[in-house]
């Protein structure tokens, strides 16, 4: 494959992030040609998602703590606007430009001492939170303007996702304190102590267990033969890759998680997740979260769950507003480069990059299909029901991957994603943690805390220490 990238690779370091100029490559876990589809098809298909499904028993925390790690991943250039979702884009003409590697970047950049990365930090070394600029102590720093003052700012999409990371960084400040570490010994442990509470609380929610197993003792043979496609020209030999079915299909999945609305405290904080929880703004008393409402606190229920992984997307998702919309400078005058569906903007992703179908991956990987009278389909409007029969046609030999992946786990239940989802997202995680430098499978830095290994641990101790 010709990656088409522009600059010479460096390996990424432990404990900080890649240079913003240095790119790594998207390259694909499966030499399997693209399914070529009707894009009226696939607008069938996107209808057919809309309404809301029942709840599972997860938390609905764990699909904000998704959207977080994602950010730690990936984040695909060419930049928005440059290729509308309406036209063809080879997965190889992407580059992704953040630090493939679970270590935080988004929270600590390069670090203290780094120019670009001190407006994160105070004087002694603890990250700023809302209080260090005039705002709530549970929010992160912010420029007078409402800007969030992060390594990331897709983590200030929504008032969830920004006050995980405010989490975050209030839980290495509460390290810092309450042990006396140093920046770089605090540092190092929070990098442990994320990985620890995503092979402990996240990954066996959603990863099937003999798929997740299997990865840990060292089956990640999919992601190995992928860093084994590492073009030196353009990567150096030890640089950690993103597969393209994870960052453009699988790993998405948790898109169907999301609710209708959400309630973030007893207060009156809440609503639907567009436009009442919209980011870019400082979190307050009436926005700031009681996080019993998203995770098990206290060995108690959350108040509140997701939703299963199926083949339906809750309706604020399938009518973005315009902050939500990348792409297209004009959303209303370009709807097919730019559309509001989340739904429609997935399918359209999978086709746009050429992934392969679900049903092609599980052959490939020697799991039997979904059956095609057990792929999922709900209704679409009458005067295109005779359309869509025919478009079904196509859909049940061949899925696009990003519906077959929610396919596959509704089919399961819709607590956890199938095999072929299953695979993806641990041949990527549990690859990427037996490559790493700095990885919990590893060993860990001495003074770790044994009993901080999920996220309603990680809250207590912050709670109580900060």
């Amino acid at each position: 494959m010709s990656h088409g990238l522009h600059a010479k690779q460096i390996a990424p370091k432990a404990l900080r992030t890649i240079d913003p100029q240095i790119r790594t490559p998207f390259l694909r876990m499966f030499d399997i040609p693209p399914t070529q589809y009707d894009p009226a098809q696939l607008d069938l298909l996107e209808e057919s998602t809309r309404g809301n499904g029942p709840l599972s028993t997860t938390p609905a925390g764990f699909t904000f703590l998704g959207q977080f790690i994602d950010h730690d991943l990936t984040l695909a250039d060419p930049k928005p606007g440059k290729a509308p979702l309406d036209e063809h884009l080879p997965i190889s003409e992407m580059i992704n430009v953040r630090s493939p590697n679970l270590e935080l970047d988004s929270v600590f950049g390069f670090g203290p001492e780094h120019p670009p990365s001190k407006k994160f930090f105070t004087n002694n070394g603890f990250l700023k939170t809302g209080s260090d600029t005039g705002g709530d102590p549970f929010d992160v720093p912010r420029e007078n303007s409402g800007k969030a003052i992060i390594g990331d700012i897709r983590n200030d999409e929504n008032l969830i996702v920004v006050q995980v990371h405010a989490l975050f960084i209030r839980f290495f400040n509460a390290l810092r304190h309450k042990n006396g570490l140093s920046y770089p010994d605090a540092r190092r442990q929070i990098l442990h102590y994320y990985q620890r509470i995503l092979m402990n609380d996240y990954f066996p929610r959603f990863i099937q267990n003999d798929v997740l197993n299997t990865a840990v003792r060292g089956g990640t043979p999919l992601y190995q033969k992928l860093l084994g496609l590492r073009s030196p020209d353009l990567v150096s030999e030890n640089a950690l890759l993103i597969p393209a079915e994870f960052a453009v299909s699988a790993f998405r999945f948790g898109h169907s998680q999301v609710r209708p609305g959400y309630s973030l405290n007893s207060n009156g904080g809440g609503g639907l997740i567009f436009p009442n929880l919209r980011g870019g703004q400082p979190v307050d008393a009436l926005t700031r979260i009681d996080w019993s409402f998203f995770f098990e606190l206290g060995g108690q229920p959350a108040n509140l769950m997701a939703m299963m992984i199926d083949t339906q997307l809750a309706d604020p998702l399938q009518h973005l507003p315009d902050g939500a919309l990348p792409g297209a400078p004009d959303p209303d005058t370009a709807p097919e480069a730019n559309p509001r569906s989340l739904a429609k903007r997935n399918l359209r992703r999978d086709w746009q990059h050429g992934m392969p179908s679900g049903q092609d991956v599980a052959k490939v990987l020697g799991v039997v299909p979904v059956t095609p009278d057990n792929i999922p389909f709900n209704q679409v409007a009458t005067e295109k029901a005779d359309d869509f029969e025919k478009a079904k046609a196509v859909f049940r030999e061949h899925t696009p991957l990003w519906y077959y992946v929610l396919a596959e786990a509704q089919v399961g239940g819709g607590e956890k994603l199938g095999p072929v989802g299953s695979r993806i997202l641990a041949e990527t995680f549990i690859g990427i943690l037996h490559n790493s430098t700095a990885s919990v499978l590893k060993g860990e830095p001495a003074g770790m805390d044994p009993n901080i290994k999920t996220m309603a641990d990680m809250i207590a101790f912050t709670d109580v220490s900060s």
